[in-house]
């Protein structure tokens, strides 16, 4: 399955609003393989468990999470570190989503982005969420998550509506650098 190269910070189209895909389009062609290409590019990623369409240069209302972020929720998120061996883990897909509830309780951890690689930053983000969305299939759901999972979808909203971890978070800090001194 081919995969498509990750957009990176400063490219224009991580940081305009994403364009809604009609849900009657959402069996056409382009689509399935554009979802294709994004759980190819994302199972390829080291680091990654979601990817927004706006990263890989598709300015649509979609985002995949990996199943590897329930895996993280069942260890706890600050193990998050220590990862799964890699596998091939299965990709939700979430296509026009919209929080419809976020609980006021608000957790602060450490994110990355596969958009600004080797970048950490601090994010405060909602305890739970509750989400609508279709399928890849062209089926509506509507559903809480809690967690780590919240966070990642979260996250990838924030993709779909032209916003990166360098608009919301403090303390940013190159893990690398920071850890060789000290």
């Amino acid at each position: 399955m081919p995969k498509r190269p990750i957009v990176r910070e400063p490219d224009p189209v991580l940081h305009k609003s994403a364009t809604p895909i009609p849900v009657e389009d959402i069996g056409a062609p382009d689509i399935q393989a554009l979802i294709a290409d994004m759980k190819a590019t994302l199972a390829a990623a080291e680091d990654g468990v979601g990817l927004a369409a706006p990263q890989v240069g598709q300015s649509v209302r979609l985002f995949l999470v990996s199943a590897e972020a329930e895996a993280i929720d069942r260890r706890g998120a600050e193990s998050s570190d220590e990862r799964d061996a890699k596998r091939d883990w299965h990709h939700y897909v979430f296509i026009n989503p919209r929080f419809t509830k976020r609980s006021r309780q608000k957790r602060e951890l450490a994110e990355g982005c596969l958009s600004v690689p080797g970048m950490v930053g601090v994010v405060p983000r909602s305890e739970k969420v509750f989400i609508e969305w279709w399928d890849e299939y062209g089926q509506r759901h509507a559903r809480g998550y809690s967690k780590f999972f919240a966070r990642v979808l979260q996250h990838e909203m924030d993709h779909l509506d032209g916003m990166l971890i360098l608009d919301r978070a403090r303390d940013l800090v190159r893990p690398s650098a920071h850890d060789a001194h000290g």
